[in-house]
C-alpha cells in the first residue's frame, strides 16, 4: 500500500496532539500563517527523497524541514508515519527521539531539540527512517499530508536502474474534494526518478504520487 509521511509540532506544556477534527479548511498560504499558532510553527520549505530498493522491501526515506515558530516558545517536534511495513528512525536531528508511540494507526517519533525555541527562530529539522516491506506491490504510492501550514514543498522518489517506473500520476484531495492546483511532476529519460514541487500546498490537503513499476 505505500507509506505516508506526516509531521505535526508539540509546543510549551501542552501533552495533546492537535486533533484533526477540531482543525478548519483554510485554503491559500496567506490565510493559513493566521492559524500557524495552533501548531506552534509553520513549515517555510520541506523536501524528502525515497530511494527504493528493486525488491521493494527496502526504502529510505530522507526528510528535511525549515521550520519557523510561531508560539512562545517551542521545545519537541513529531514526526509521524503511517505505513503497511516496519518503520525505523536512522537518524534525527537536532537533538534526539525522547519517545515514540502509536495512535491511529499511524507510529509517532517525537524529537527533543534539547533547548526552547522562541518564538520568531527558524530552524531546520531533518529525518531518515528505513521503512520495510512498505513497496512490494506493482502499484505503490508515497503521500504529503499538509497538517502544518507550508510556503513549498519538494519530494524526490528514485528508483533502480533495473526496475524503473512505468507509470505515475498524482491526485491531491481536499475533504474529498479534488485539488486542480496540483504543483509540477517530472520524471527523467531513463525512468528511474520521479520529482515533484508545489508552492503554497493546500492546508489539509493530501497529496498521493502513486506508479506503478
Amino acid at each position: 500500500m505505500g507509506v505516508g509521511l506526516q509531521s505535526v509540532s508539540r509546543w510549551e506544556t501542552g501533552s495533546n496532539l492537535p486533533n484533526p477534527k477540531n482543525r478548519k479548511k483554510i485554503i491559500g498560504l496567506e490565510r493559513d500563517m493566521s492559524s500557524s499558532k495552533e501548531f506552534g510553527c509553520y513549515i517555510r520549505k520541506r523536501g524528502r527523497i525515497l530511494t527504493l530498493e528493486a525488491s521493494g522491501e527496502k526504502a529510505i526515506s530522507k526528510e528535511q524541514k525549515t521550520i519557523v515558530v510561531t508560539a512562545p516558545v517551542m521545545r519537541e517536534f513529531a514526526w509521524d508515519f503511517f505505513a503497511d511495513g516496519r518503520t525505523k528512525v536512522l537518524r534525527i536531528s537536532p537533538g534526539s527521539i525522547v519517545r515514540t508511540f502509536k495512535k491511529s494507526g499511524k507510529i509517532y517519533y517525537i524529537q527533543d531539540f534539547g533547548e526552547l525555541l522562541p518564538a520568531g527562530q527558524e530552524l531546520e529539522v531533518s529525518c531518515d527512517v528505513e521503512l520495510l516491506d512498505s513497496f512490494t506491490k506493482s502499484k505503490e504510492w508515497t503521500a504529503f499530508e499538509i497538517n502544518i501550514p507550508m510556503e513549498y514543498c519538494k519530494m524526490v522518489v528514485s528508483f533502480p536502474k533495473k526496475r524503473p517506473y512505468k507509470d505515475y500520476s498524482l491526485v491531491g484531495l481536499l475533504d474529498n474534494d479534488v485539488i486542480k492546483d496540483l504543483g509540477k511532476v517530472t520524471g527523467n529519460q531513463e525512468r528511474t526518478e520521479l520529482q515533484w514541487e508545489i508552492k503554497k500546498p493546500m492546508f489539509n490537503a493530501t497529496y498521493t504520487l502513486a506508479w506503478e513499476w
